[in-house]
């Protein structure tokens, strides 16, 4: 099925398999990565484990899978396409939206992109402000940090242990 799947693909498309997290054979190799790469498909997100880690370190397509075993794929198994599935404890629905980096895939539904997109810059805004007074200073930065966390753990039951946080919040 991923064969078919790979086949029905269009160009710009992210292929999601669920392979039940199975580490004993892959889902595929560096044959079907190139393919995939060379029919201009975006990447892969494979619930399962693939081969030929090598190949596709060389790949400018990226690849998410669980993990990495050299047996080979079994070629005649059942499954379905175009439904919904379980990948990585994420429910994917046909037509998601996946963004991955080094740190991870999300999942977005596409009546959510927008919402999405504008919470995120807002986030990022933020997080580069942090950045530059850190770069600037970052004493001010860490003070005013650590303040805020200790106004977050007052009435909490939390110790600080550290003699820098001798204050104890009950």
């Amino acid at each position: 099925m991923f064969h078919l799947a790979l086949d029905m693909a269009q160009k710009g498309d992210v292929v999601v398999v669920d392979g039940a997290n199975g580490s004993n054979r892959s889902l595929a190799g560096e044959i079907m990565m190139r393919h995939s790469q060379g029919k201009g498909i975006a990447g892969w997100v494979c619930d399962g484990a693939i081969r030929d880690f090598n190949g596709a370190q060389e790949l400018t397509m990226p690849i998410y899978a669980s993990g990495v075993t050299p047996q080979g794929p079994w070629k005649h198994g059942p499954g379905e396409i175009n439904v919904p599935i379980a990948c990585g404890g994420q429910v994917v629905f046909p037509g998601d939206i996946i963004v991955g980096d080094r740190d991870g895939i999300v999942v977005i539904r596409q009546q959510d992109a927008l919402e999405i997109a504008r919470l995120a810059k807002k986030h990022k805004n933020v997080e580069d402000e942090i950045m530059e007074q850190i770069a600037k200073n970052i004493v001010a930065y860490c003070t005013d940090h650590v303040s805020s966390t200790e106004k977050r753990m007052a009435g909490k039951h939390v110790e600080f242990i550290n003699d820098s946080f001798a204050n104890i919040y009950k």
